[in-house]
């Protein structure tokens, strides 16, 4: 289910609207206040839903060609955007430029509703993010945790159809795996979570040298906040 909610005073919610999505909806993002996108695995798809008062309307659904997890807005201007889908256990990756349609029906079937092209990166790119600098790339581009693999990886923004540059590969046991990465909020240093072996790391995202983390409880941790 694609799920509404109406936040309010005192940590409250209220739920506005629930959609039936195929099976195994990952991630969503928002395009604009009234506009949202949702990952959907099992249908290959980017859902695109306005939201009208208090309800969800399906405005488009675009066929990715790979089974997507995980969805980013990577940039948008004038009413165009720039859509990143990550899958869950596969290597390619799938980029869409989007402009939003009105289709009159509102049970919509896939449609080119966005120009979408595949490149590949990695196994299991998971939960990939936006970063302003990297080493090399003052304007920075987006990274991701490669979890079957043991890489972060790197694409700028002036190239993002190009091949990815391999910012770390996680030293240490084959079973150490990176599973996220998030940005610090002041853009320098790079968080990454690793699976197993109570310690994780984190990127200098000037120089590109890294550090050990010691993690509080044996494990790991399993998400970057």
């Amino acid at each position: 289910m694609l799920v509404l909610h109406q936040l309010g005073p005192g940590r409250t919610s209220r739920l506005l609207d629930k959609q039936k999505l195929a099976y195994h909806p990952d991630g969503a993002a928002w395009l604009e206040d009234d506009l949202v996108v949702a990952s959907v695995e099992a249908s290959h798809s980017l859902d695109v839903y306005r939201v009208e008062g208090e309800r969800l309307r399906l405005l488009e659904q675009i066929d990715v060609g790979i089974p997507p997890r995980d969805v980013v807005v990577v940039s948008s201007e004038q009413g165009r955007y720039r859509l990143l889908a990550t899958p869950y256990s596969r290597n390619e990756v799938a980029w869409v430029d989007y402009i939003p349609g009105e289709p009159a029906a509102r049970s919509v079937p896939k449609a080119p509703a966005g120009q979408v092209t595949r490149v590949k990166w990695c196994e299991a790119p998971w939960h990939p993010v936006r970063v302003e600098r990297a080493p090399g790339s003052p304007t920075g581009g987006v990274a991701v945790a490669c979890l079957d693999e043991q890489r972060v990886l790197f694409v700028p923004h002036d190239d993002l159809l190009g091949m990815p540059q391999v910012l770390l590969k996680v030293p240490g046991e084959e079973r150490i795996v990176s599973r996220q990465a998030r940005i610090s909020p002041s853009g320098r240093w790079l968080y990454v979570a690793l699976e197993l072996g109570g310690r994780n790391l984190r990127i200098d995202m000037d120089s590109g040298a890294f550090q050990w983390i010691i993690a509080p409880t044996p494990g790991g941790f399993r998400h970057c906040r």
